[in-house]
């Protein structure tokens, strides 16, 4: 797996796979650079598209190419990126995932998502697990509420 590691300073954390990196990505990450105050750096967590076969139980076609994503990333103003081949990580348990990516490679005392962010092994956890295990890692958790435009949520799971 290929996880740089950062420079020890303290990181904000977006989490997710960002596959459109649309509007309701963009408040992530915008959320994610307001922490940059009090952590020292903005960083993505994301999966390389290309090493996703199923996401939800359904076969998985991502919206757009992985090197586009990561460019999309950068251009909203975040340099540390973090994208790991989901294959290396599909049987991490969520506390391990927690533990070691987010508080020990990542260095997170903030971590960013949306209500709907699942992971560990089987998508098991969602935010009420990662809120406890920030407390348990010290990291805190602030989830972004859904865009929502002409009466629709943003969502490229739409």
């Amino acid at each position: 797996m290929d996880i740089k590691n950062f420079s020890g300073k303290k990181t904000a954390v977006a989490l997710g796979m960002f596959d459109g990196v649309h509007t309701g990505h963009r408040a992530v990450f915008d959320r994610t650079k307001s922490f940059e105050d009090i952590c020292t750096e903005a960083a993505v967590f994301t999966f390389d598209t290309g090493s996703l076969e199923r996401k939800h139980g359904r076969s998985y076609r991502y919206i757009i190419p992985n090197r586009v994503k990561l460019d999309m990333i950068r251009k909203s103003g975040i340099k540390n990126i973090l994208c790991a081949d989901f294959s290396e990580l599909k049987e991490v348990r969520a506390e391990e995932f927690a533990g070691k990516i987010l508080a020990g490679r990542m260095n997170a005392s903030v971590v960013v998502c949306g209500p709907d962010f699942r992971f560990g092994k089987g998508a098991a956890c969602g935010v009420e697990e990662l809120r406890k295990f920030g407390r348990r890692y010290g990291f805190e958790v602030s989830i972004v509420s859904p865009v929502i435009r002409d009466g629709e949520v943003i969502s490229s799971s739409g």
